[in-house]
């Protein structure tokens, strides 16, 4: 499995809008692919971004067969960066490590989205 990660500075500067497009690109081409974001703020009652892009994957890949939990791990109420928002919570990149092996069973390409 390939993984490409998308990354800027800021928010609503066009992450969210660039991995849709790269899930609906690769899907063209023919592979398999998958969404993954590690950490989504600004969270109140779900990850915005996190399951739109996650209905999109399971449209385009129907083996993409994962929960929102799944796919945003760590979702945090602030809106800030996520050294911020996570406030006293220790991230287990293990966990992180985990998820990626569970994708790569159904997907080609997964697509990471950063958090500034």
């Amino acid at each position: 499995m390939k993984k490409l990660f998308v990354t800027a500075t800021n928010t609503d500067i066009g992450k969210s809008y660039s991995c849709e497009k790269l899930l609906e690109k690769f899907t063209d081409r023919g592979y398999r692919v998958g969404y993954f974001k590690p950490f989504e703020t600004g969270v109140d009652t779900y990850p915005i971004d996190g399951t739109n892009l996650l209905k999109i994957a399971k449209k385009l890949n129907r083996e993409f067969d994962f929960d929102i939990d799944e796919v945003v791990p760590y979702q945090f109420k602030l809106s800030a960066s996520v050294y911020v928002a996570k406030k006293d919570i220790k991230i287990d990149f293990s966990i992180l490590e985990q998820q990626i092996k569970k994708f790569e069973k159904t997907c080609d390409i997964l697509i990471i989205e950063g958090a500034e």
